[in-house]
């Protein structure tokens, strides 16, 4: 008789990258998932154990989605690890919604914010409340020729000319989602 091996402890942000990876994965969809595994204290593997049926009640995941991730599991997995690598190697921060590192002013003032944030930068920034904070948001698959012009404009404000006007008034951070 085999011996049935344990899976391996999954990091929480490959966790996410995975999820962020099955279409049809909305924001309020990772919302829901985010609250129900603080509430019932789960962690990744324990969720990705989930029978597809319980994907559907109790996370909220709709039929196509459940159907992917059961379709595409192995591959979805490999597809997360790599780009937790890569996130790792580029330096980029993915703040969720119920950890310490995400920004409590956006939970509180959106009605509907984010339940992942990519960020880059000095994350320390978000916590200061000496000041306001100007963040440089973009969109998922963002254009070289976007991320640039954003460079640029985060570059500008930073500039010698604006430095001293904007550092009385506000922070700069930059972000990338």
């Amino acid at each position: 008789m085999a011996e049935r091996v344990a899976p391996q402890p999954m990091r929480f942000t490959q966790f996410l990258l995975l999820l962020h990876s099955i279409p049809g994965v909305g924001d309020k969809t990772l919302s829901h998932l985010l609250r129900y595994m603080a509430q019932q204290h789960l962690a990744p593997t324990d969720v990705l154990a989930f029978p597809q049926a319980r994907w559907q009640r109790d996370l909220q995941f709709s039929a196509g989605a459940c159907k992917y991730l059961f379709e595409n599991r192995e591959a979805l997995l490999q597809k997360s690890q790599e780009l937790d690598r890569l996130r790792q190697l580029r330096q980029i921060h993915l703040l969720y919604q119920g950890s310490a590192s995400y920004p409590e002013l956006l939970d509180v003032n959106d009605e509907a914010p984010p339940p992942i944030l990519y960020a880059r930068g000095n994350l320390g920034l978000i916590d200061e409340n000496r000041s306001f904070t100007f963040t440089v948001l973009t969109s998922n698959k963002p254009t070289p020729h976007h991320l640039n012009r954003v460079d640029a404009l985060v570059t500008d404000m930073r500039s010698e000319e604006h430095t001293s006007e904007l550092q009385s008034q506000f922070r700069i951070s930059y972000a990338v989602f």
